[in-house]
């Protein structure tokens, strides 16, 4: 019978294959360059292909890029793009367009702003994280599918948010890359955002005669209105986010009754427990960033301040629209409190466009509701600075923020 002994084996270095004694290369290296079009090569996927990881990353790891510059417009040039490495998963959302790569990015750039799309470019890299006015964010990166820089490669990736929202703003933005016009419009009825019903509850055909009971219609919004609130109270992320997105939809007329929607808004900006929860939230001292806190923290505190902020602007809307406004904005916590977190939000408008422009419908509504109570307190507070600069901004990157800021800046010239 043979005798077994165990022998030591020298150590192997991580990264390092033990039969050659050398490190690997990644994968990529030894394939040959892709000297035409990638179309037939975009639909092979390897299972190990490290085409989305950038050479130094030798474990897979993702990581951002860095040095995200916030531009108003996205200057690529030619020898900045990247060749679709070999075996690159692409996504359906893509296209090939044989066109001058600055000109693609620049198209690109003007319909995010037409369509109000946040958007954080990095044109030597050429990417741009996007967010939409409904927080669905994505990406668009932009390759070359030959050596001679042609086509340009325009792929989008949907990172989180609604995916009726993505594709909607997917086939705009497309369509911008190839110099078509979108059949999309740009601004919806609801605040400025984009919902997936285009008209009021109310206004469906298959309900218009459906005869709707009054009895009982406060104990409902009274009941719905609860259940929202104990949802955003809640210590779990997800359900607190879950409350603060239906008090959304209560305060929004296009997703709610008239009545509902009506009552909703005052009790939420009526004198109370509600609003200063809500306020605290949008105050940024609170949310002061400490080293050890994670990026999964700080985005979900961001997408409350985000969402806070729409529900006020809702409940401004709908109760100027109402007629209540005007009673309610009497109380001096606007005017000494909520005034003074709208004008820091519009100061803050460059690294938060769409925070900004709910800060700035709030201000139309109670301009429009009281312009001799707020006027004086605005000039006084620096408001026609923070609103010009806003505008400016807003001119350049986000079409929404452009358009509720000259609406403010109307009012204060026509009371003055």
């Amino acid at each position: 019978m043979p005798v077994l002994t165990s022998r030591r084996l020298p150590k192997i270095q991580r990264g390092q294959d033990y039969f050659l004694g050398s490190a690997k290369q990644p994968f990529s290296a030894s394939l040959p360059p892709l000297k035409q079009s990638f179309g037939a090569a975009a639909s092979c996927r390897l299972p190990h292909s490290p085409g989305r990881h950038s050479n130094d990353d030798k474990f897979g790891l993702k990581h951002e890029w860095d040095d995200v510059s916030t531009e108003s417009l996205w200057e690529v040039k030619g020898e900045d793009l990247e060749m679709v490495p070999w075996g690159f998963p692409l996504e359906r959302t893509h296209r090939e367009i044989r066109m001058d790569v600055g000109e693609v990015a620049s198209r690109i750039s003007e319909r995010l702003r037409l369509m109000s799309v946040e958007a954080n470019y990095c044109s030597k890299q050429a990417k741009a994280k996007c967010k939409t006015t409904d927080a669905v964010s994505f990406r668009i990166r932009l390759f070359a599918g030959g050596e001679d820089g042609q086509p340009v490669v325009v792929e989008l990736q949907r990172r989180s948010g609604s995916a009726y929202t993505f594709m909607r703003t997917c086939r705009a933005v497309l369509d911008a890359a190839e110099g078509k016009d979108s059949n999309e419009k740009f601004s919806s009825p609801s605040n400025g955002l984009p919902p997936a019903l285009k008209l009021p509850v109310s206004s469906m055909s298959c309900l218009s005669h459906v005869a709707t009971a009054n009895v009982g219609l406060e104990s409902d919004a009274k009941e719905a209105l609860r259940g929202a609130l104990n949802l955003f109270r809640s210590d779990q992320r997800d359900t607190s986010l879950l409350g603060l997105e239906n008090l959304c939809c209560l305060s929004d007329l296009v997703k709610t009754s008239a009545d509902v929607a009506t009552f909703a808004c005052k009790s939420l900006i009526a004198p109370g427990d509600v609003r200063e929860e809500l306020r605290v939230l949008i105050e940024h001292d609170v949310f002061s960033a400490e080293e050890n806190d994670s990026e999964g923290l700080l985005k979900f505190r961001e997408h409350q301040r985000f969402l806070c902020l729409r529900v006020f602007a809702n409940a401004i809307s709908v109760c100027l629209k109402d007629g209540s406004l005007n009673n309610l904005v009497s109380d001096s916590w606007f005017a000494e409190i909520f005034v003074p977190l709208l004008l820091d939000e519009l100061n803050r408008a460059e690294s938060g466009l769409h925070n900004a422009f709910q800060a700035a419908t709030c201000l139309h509504g109670l301009l429009s509701s009281s312009p001799t109570t707020f006027h004086q307190l605005l000039v006084d507070n620096g408001a026609n600075t923070a609103l010009e600069k806003a505008f400016k901004i807003g001119q350049s990157r986000h079409g929404l923020l452009a358009r509720e800021t000259r609406r403010c800046l109307d009012v204060l010239d026509a009371s003055s």
